[in-house]
């Protein structure tokens, strides 16, 4: 298997779902949560990084991602990372048109859910600096506190775009969705 191509690296990972593959980002998005419902915060925090992998394959395959970037990276695997720690980044992607680098949060709530603006501020303090041309926080609630959406509004310098269960709902690319339904998925 060639790693470094994202469709094959989708291929062999759920052989349970191999013949009724999910049909949704939602559905993904349930088997992900059954798998881990009650588990411990490391299975939470493992949930969490399935849930970046999931949407850094879905930049990598889906054909619209795809003509806007050229290249995405775990925010542990970004070569300018520099010994960083992840303090609100979980990835970067590579506009393909320009070079501009895009920072990019990724939540994974439990249904019904609210974003709170202290995640929204912290996403902020670490994207905008020179470093990042835009931002895209990516949740899988479409829910955001009042004060969570007065923080987006206020920044006008650089907008953040926002990608919920509606817009990742209308990809017609499913195969990068199996990846977080084993279970087996490496964080590493």
């Amino acid at each position: 298997m060639d790693l470094n191509d994202p469709q094959e690296r989708l291929e062999g990972f759920f052989p349970e779902y191999e013949h009724a593959p999910p049909s949704s980002f939602q559905q993904v998005l349930e088997v992900l949560e059954q798998k881990t419902l009650g588990q411990s915060p490391t299975n939470q925090y493992a949930k969490g990084t399935a849930f970046e992998q999931l949407v850094k394959a879905f930049i990598e395959v889906d054909k619209a991602q795809r003509q806007r970037f050229d290249k995405v990276w775990l925010w542990k695997d970004y070569p300018q990372r520099a010994g960083r720690i992840d303090t609100g980044i979980d990835l970067v992607a590579r506009e393909r048109d320009g070079g501009g680098l895009i920072a990019i949060q990724c939540k994974f709530y439990a249904r019904g859910a609210t974003i709170r603006r202290v995640e929204v501020d912290r996403f902020i303090a670490t994207s905008s600096t020179t470093e990042f041309s835009g931002a895209i926080f990516v949740s899988t609630t479409s829910k955001w506190s009042v004060h969570a959406e007065q923080a987006l509004e206020k920044r006008s310098d650089r907008p953040i775009m926002r990608w919920g269960p509606v817009a990742l709902s209308t990809t017609q690319t499913i195969g990068p969705l199996k990846l977080v339904m084993t279970g087996t998925l490496s964080t590493s």
